[in-house]
């Protein structure tokens, strides 16, 4: 079991893999676990990543890492990729609360079709997150509406969006890791969810 002085110490060594990314990731994840005192607050966090870097950066197990408490049961899930209809994004980010969901991979696919369709739900879910609203839905016989309360970090190898949609996404590129080092948080996955248990615990004792 690690200490927490331990447990901050690794997660400082596993952001320093890629330090940009691993830094700004981080600082995301804190703030959506933080989500319902900054809504009370009336600051709500309306920003998403797109960690952006060439194939073999691993940016998908990367983020996948960082963002994801461990579950025995299930392991580090692969994140929902980006050619999901638009509608099954919503649903992703619907589900999701005080946390921060990985959507993967935006890539120069050949097809026009699935490139297009990447883009389009690349840019409503960032209009989603943004504005603070998730189009109604039926669930049986239920409309479902509200806000989301999860934030998204998106990976892919290049950048889209201009204007407004460009300002609602922070790109970070992500720099190639230590594939040894990378393998051994990968091998001991509990360490990375030991330090969101300190912080966890810490938030709840103090606010």
């Amino acid at each position: 079991n690690l200490s927490e002085p331990e447990a901050v110490s690794r997660m400082f060594d596993f952001i320093s893999l890629s330090p940009n990314a691993g830094r700004v990731i981080l600082a995301h994840k804190l703030i959506y676990l933080m989500y319902q005192a900054y809504e009370e607050a009336g600051k709500r966090p309306n920003v998403c990543i797109f960690l952006y870097g060439k194939t073999g950066t691993n940016k998908t197990t990367f983020s996948a890492f960082l963002t994801q408490m461990y579950d025995r049961n299930r392991g580090i899930v692969s994140p929902r990729r980006l050619n999901a209809s638009i509608a099954a994004a919503v649903e992703i980010i619907s589900e999701a609360s005080d946390d921060t969901v990985v959507l993967d991979d935006l890539f120069p696919a050949e097809s026009n079709s699935i490139r297009r369709q990447q883009e389009e739900t690349f840019l409503e879910v960032t209009r989603y997150i943004a504005d603070g609203t998730i189009p109604a839905r039926m669930r049986g016989n239920k409309l479902l509406n509200g806000s989301p309360k999860c934030g998204v970090v998106f990976t892919g190898e290049y950048i889209v969006g201009s204007g407004s949609d460009a300002a609602r996404v922070l790109p970070v590129e992500m720099t190639r890791p230590d594939s040894e080092k990378l393998k051994y948080f990968q091998n001991h996955p509990l360490i990375i969810s030991t330090f969101y248990y300190f912080f966890i615990r810490w938030l709840v004792e103090n606010y």
